[in-house]
């Protein structure tokens, strides 16, 4: 379900990331035991 939100994110990657983006991202990230900064 991660991907929608990551599909969408990137849309946003042009205009820098936005809260929403980030948390996405965030989100994500832990999902797949990725750590990002």
């Amino acid at each position: 379900m991660w991907l929608v939100g990551l599909r969408s994110c990137d849309v946003l990657l042009t205009g820098g990331l936005t809260a929403e983006c980030r948390i996405a991202v965030d989100e994500a990230s832990r999902r797949l035991g990725v750590h990002t900064e």
